[in-house]
């Protein structure tokens, strides 16, 4: 079962929305944990694991009821559910099928199915009252947004006061120059890539038309501040290796050379400010808004770094 907060006719049409649920369908049959690995590139283990360490910056704040906006497979809320202190959680997803297919398979084996919802509608249209959630969580969805702001201003009307939120979502650095943000953008997919993904392979499909947005850490800020949200911080927490370091050294490379280069469409953050990550291993509450080495123990290798955006209303 499953809340609808939207025309479902109205979203099918889309070309990233046909994309997920031929995913889903195509998917059915796989293992579950095979499907998070496909979807999200995380395991249960690597969203705990993260979980646990935003609960050591910010303290035991899954807790009352909540919603994951974009929740996709819904593998935080799942592991949301059973928290102890948390009552209730929506899952909130814009793709029908992975609502209807994936994510009751998701909270069967991770959750709590009597405290995880799963919720067909938009982030853009939470039909809960003002009020009404003690927190927010979401990952890798936020960038999707087609007016960031709007978005959050959403999101800070069901947020009860003194509620908070976690954005757990890509952030480039402010060093991020108009020319290389229109390169990423504009990159298109390859046909490996569409057909591991379960796209139409006669199809172009660029980054920008699958609904990627690339936000700089200054835009990030203003967005939270003007929905209203107030102590707003980012904190890097990254996996301190031989790669890490590379891509950021690479980034002082000039852009002109730079675009013509197979670095063309690379972005990470300066050396000089991943560096700290070397020596900060723990999230604690006085390495917040610092780049912390945590990720070292997740089993997805490849996954460099996760940004922590944490604000309350």
């Amino acid at each position: 079962m499953y809340l609808t907060w939207i025309n479902e006719k109205k979203i099918n049409n889309l070309s990233w929305v046909e994309g997920r649920n031929n995913f889903a369908r195509k998917m059915s049959k796989k293992p579950i944990n095979k499907v998070l690995e496909k979807y999200v590139y995380l395991s249960s283990k690597d969203t705990n694991y993260i979980l646990t360490g935003i609960k050591k910056l910010h303290g035991d704040i899954f807790q009352g009821v909540g919603i994951e906006l974009g929740a996709g497979v819904a593998i935080f809320s799942a592991i949301i559910s059973k928290m102890s202190r948390n009552k209730k959680i929506y899952a909130l997803e814009l793709v029908p099928d992975i609502v209807k297919i994936i994510q009751p398979k998701v909270f069967k084996r991770y959750g709590n199915a009597k405290k995880a919802i799963s919720v067909l509608g938009s982030f853009d249209d939470i039909r809960l009252k003002n009020n009404s959630v003690d927190f927010i969580v979401e990952y890798d969805s936020l960038h999707h947004s087609f007016n960031l702001l709007d978005t959050l201003k959403e999101a800070y009307r069901v947020l009860k006061p003194g509620g908070k939120i976690i954005a757990i979502d890509r952030v480039q650095p402010n060093s991020l120059n108009k020319n290389l943000k229109n390169r990423l953008l504009n990159n298109k997919y390859s046909k490996d890539w569409l057909n591991a993904n379960h796209y139409d392979l006669n199809k172009k499909l660029s980054r920008k038309m699958n609904g990627e947005h690339e936000i700089r850490d200054s835009e990030w800020r203003k967005a939270f501040k003007s929905a209203g949200f107030k102590n707003i911080s980012i904190t890097h927490f990254t996996r301190p290796s031989l790669k890490f370091f590379a891509y950021s050294i690479l980034t002082m490379i000039p852009d002109f050379i730079k675009k013509r280069s197979k670095y063309s469409i690379l972005s990470a953050h300066p050396f000089h400010h991943v560096f700290q990550s070397l020596y900060l291993r723990q999230p604690e509450e006085r390495n917040i808004g610092k780049y912390i080495g945590y990720l070292h123990l997740m089993k997805n290798k490849k996954i460099l770094s996760k940004n922590i955006i944490y604000a309350v209303k």
